[in-house]
């Protein structure tokens, strides 16, 4: 109902949680929040990998949609994603599973710059399930959708304990140059097809519109007597759990390239009006990218812009090879 917003001032100087509350502003429509410039480093003792400076300039492109409402600091407010991922963010070994996490939410965080934010995030497996309607049983170690009794879940050892009886390494111990030890591990990977949702096009849409990007949720997977430890990514239509493997129990160490996905919570009196306003006062358009604040291109943001792209073919190699990868160990 964006339109009916738009034509009348009443409805743009109202709340937009009360808007979204009464069935005015429906899931998916967009909102005019804008950010502003700032910029974030990952130094490689937290990302693993190198250090990478994330930049965002401050512009009218960078598009949200809305996707509910969530109390945050005993406040309702509307909950927004980005339409597209940003950046690519590469994450390497323990140092990658230890620290990547809150290093997604801090890069995501760049956007919660505006003076209608409260908050900013990377998005999670959980906003993911939440979404689609998705529920975790883990008493019953099965996932089904909320009104549906099938199990969606592709990992049947989902929730499995395993005793490992052999030399094994967690990311936090070997960072911390602990000697390897017997312990229980207890399987969190799952993943399912998110075309199995019944119904759901529009969040179905949201979700997973031919875009991959990781999942700032930390999860393990069993497989043949080792442990794999990374974090959750949505790829090729996939929602998984656990899907890059950053770090193996018996000490190798990979990175990862892939996307991020922001989420953002606005204050809890914003309107369409209070947005717009700040809206007509920025010119330019939205850059998200590694490049230099500076105007014009030079030889070395266009160096910095041609390596984002060679990072980028890196990253649908990587993603195609994982998937091959995923599949060879779901029919050992």
């Amino acid at each position: 109902m964006l339109n009916e917003i738009r034509q009348s001032e009443e409805l743009r100087n109202r709340r937009l949680v009360d808007l979204y509350e009464e069935g005015i502003l429906e899931l998916g429509d967009e909102v005019p929040y804008i950010h502003e410039e700032k910029s974030y480093v990952s130094v490689k003792e937290k990302n693993g990998f190198a250090e990478q400076e994330f930049f965002s300039s401050k512009g009218l492109d960078m598009k949200w949609q809305t996707i509910g409402v969530e109390t945050v600091d005993s406040n309702k407010c509307i909950k927004l994603i980005a339409k597209e991922p940003v950046f690519n963010v590469t994450l390497r070994g323990a140092r990658g599973c230890v620290y990547g996490i809150d290093e997604m939410h801090k890069i995501c965080s760049l956007f919660a710059t505006g003076d209608g934010a409260l908050k900013g995030r990377s998005i999670t497996i959980e906003d993911v399930n939440k979404l689609l309607g998705v529920v975790v049983d883990e008493e019953k170690r099965i996932i089904y959708q909320k009104g549906y009794s099938e199990n969606i879940n592709e990992n049947i050892d989902f929730l499995r304990k395993n005793f490992f009886d052999k030399e094994f390494y967690t990311p936090e111990g070997y960072l911390a140059g602990e000697e390897t030890q017997k312990k229980q591990i207890i399987e969190t990977y799952y993943w399912y097809k998110i075309a199995s949702i019944i119904g759901k096009e529009k969040e179905r849409d949201i979700v997973c519109r031919n875009i991959n990007y990781f999942l700032a949720s930390p999860g393990v997977l069993m497989n043949s007597g080792y442990a794999i430890f990374g974090p959750g990514a949505v790829i090729y239509g996939y929602a998984f759990s656990v899907t890059y493997s950053l770090f193996y129990s018996y000490g190798l160490e990979e990175n990862i390239s892939l996307a991020v996905r922001p989420i953002l919570y606005l204050k809890p009196n914003e309107t369409f009006n209070s947005l717009l306003g700040r809206k007509e006062n920025i010119s330019g358009k939205d850059k998200f990218s590694f490049q230099s604040k500076s105007g014009p291109e030079t030889k070395g943001t266009t160096r910095l812009r041609l390596e984002n792209l060679l990072k980028q073919l890196e990253v649908k190699r990587q993603e195609e090879e994982e998937i091959i990868r995923q599949i060879k160990k779901l029919i050992k």
